[in-house]
């Protein structure tokens, strides 16, 4: 009989881990919001009440972006998911800033302002997917997001440029939660880069607005940089941990497993496709299962170490008081 290992992963380790995070994800979203009441209040001046909503859904939102980004991102083996994840994010952004741009707009040339920086924003967006090499994306996407934040202060009254700070703590989340291993310099870059928008939109309050705005960003950035790193030591302590495991089973490299856990998901849709297999063949499927599946095996490992793929376990193992049969 043939020995087989089975990769095992320690959920009472990443239990603990997510309680952690639940902790320490509300406390950097309750210092967030309370930066963001504290730049409304600094700000001061008279509101349209428009402008009071979304300034309130705006900071919840951020807030809850904060909170579940860094785990979601960053606890997983797919090199592609914050590329693919922050392009999606982004067409929702503008679609939001589209809507509330026309509804905040007190008249046609608002409106037609929003619509443009929409326009250049999906633009930005589209070229990002298809031309932009990815090495190359953090430095085009902040550039960009500074640009049109400083293009949109041009027309903003009180209210709008508290929302526009609100946007550039928003951008400064994205620049620091995409990146990998250089994640507290880019809390740096996006913090010192974004003191020059805090200024400018600041420039006509008071020097409280402009302190406000500053520690806003600051919440952002570092609150953002201290959830990823969290989440990176997390991920690498499992990663190491199945990467043995595969290891000693296949006798693979760690760069093949690496390269088998990037690549195996897309490898069996483009199989199944080619076989044209129907459901009624039984000989033929289990002769294509057989044949593929060490693909299934660094499919199926990888998918175990995605984030949402954690959580649902732990609540089948909850569900199943700890007895549960894991195949």
């Amino acid at each position: 009989m043939t020995k087989h290992t089975h990769a095992i992963m320690n959920y009472r380790d990443q239990e603990k881990f997510l309680q952690g995070s639940r902790i320490w994800g509300v406390a950097v979203c309750m210092v967030f919001l309370a930066a963001a009441a504290g730049t409304r209040l600094a700000v001061g001046g008279r509101w349209r009440t428009s402008q009071d909503i979304v300034f309130s859904l705006a900071a919840v939102a951020i807030s809850v972006l904060m909170y579940y980004t860094p785990d979601y991102l960053h606890l997983s083996v797919n090199e592609e998911k914050k590329r693919r994840w922050e392009i999606n994010i982004r067409w929702r952004i503008a679609a939001a800033v589209l809507l509330f741009g026309l509804l905040l707009a007190p008249a046609n040339s608002g409106r037609i302002f929003a619509v443009v920086i929409v326009a250049l924003l999906s633009a930005l967006n589209w070229l990002a997917w298809k031309k932009i090499p990815p090495q190359k994306l953090a430095v085009f996407f902040w550039s960009t997001d500074l640009f049109l934040l400083f293009l949109s202060l041009i027309r903003a009254d009180r209210g709008a440029a508290a929302i526009i700070l609100l946007l550039l703590a928003a951008a400064a989340h994205l620049a620091v939660v995409r990146r990998e291993a250089d994640h507290l310099r880019w809390a740096g870059i996006a913090f010192l880069s974004g003191l020059l928008i805090v200024a400018f939109a600041t420039a006509p309050f008071s020097r409280s607005a402009l302190l406000a705005g500053a520690v806003l960003l600051l919440a952002a950035a570092t609150g953002t940089a201290w959830l990823v790193y969290r989440a990176r030591e997390q991920n690498a302590k499992n990663v190491v941990a199945a990467m043995a495991e595969l290891a000693a089973f296949t006798g693979y490299p760690a760069g093949r497993i690496q390269q088998l856990w990037a690549t195996s998901n897309q490898q069996l849709a483009s199989n199944w496709q080619a076989a044209s297999i129907s459901p009624q063949d039984g000989e033929r499927m289990a002769a294509w299962y057989a044949q593929n599946s060490e693909l299934y095996l660094f499919a199926i490992s990888g998918y175990n170490l995605e984030y949402k793929r954690i959580r649902s376990n732990l609540k089948v193992i909850r569900l199943a008081r700890g007895r549960c049969l894991d195949y």
